[in-house]
């Protein structure tokens, strides 16, 4: 009586083709390597975007405070606004502590006994995020305010 033979299934071919199934370790490994890498390119895409979004935030508070400045400046009298600059620190807007640098500036153009005072006056307004040292964090405005006065070809307004 004879032994019918053995079938090893890892070496079984059948047509020439092998009948192994899975995947070798090298093959896992290679595979892990390639998914690490594109699973790396994704976080920092998301990081970079996140990044983004925080400092278009940071700009867009810091340019609603400056317009916010510019126009209880605007609502000043002419005649009442300072020359100089004021800094006020921590000021918080949207939840976020920002520099306020204001400063104003008288431009005497016409200097006559007839027409005393100021023309104009130029304002700036900066703001920049509390903690941060960098110029491109800043948000400046600049405006002019004109004063209403004769010039020297003008009679003085008469009540």
């Amino acid at each position: 009586m004879s032994l019918p033979p053995k079938h090893n299934t890892l070496s079984a071919s059948t047509n020439g083709v092998s009948v192994h199934s899975g995947f070798s370790l090298i093959e896992c490994i290679i595979a892990l390597v390639v998914l690490m890498v594109i699973a790396l390119g994704v976080v920092f895409v998301f990081d970079f975007s996140f990044r983004n979004n925080i400092d278009s935030k940071k700009r867009f508070a810091a340019l609603l405070l400056a317009q916010q400045r510019l126009e209880t400046i605007r609502n000043t009298n002419f005649i009442d606004l300072a020359d100089g600059t004021i800094t006020e620190n921590e000021v918080v807007s949207d939840g976020m502590k920002f520099k306020v640098v204001r400063t104003v500036t008288s431009n005497d153009l016409i200097t006559t006994a007839a027409a005393p005072g100021p023309e104009t006056k130029s304002i700036t307004i900066t703001v920049s995020p509390f903690e941060s040292k960098l110029a491109k964090d800043a948000i400046t405005l600049v405006t002019v305010r004109a004063g209403n006065r004769p010039g020297p070809n003008r009679e003085p307004n008469r009540p």
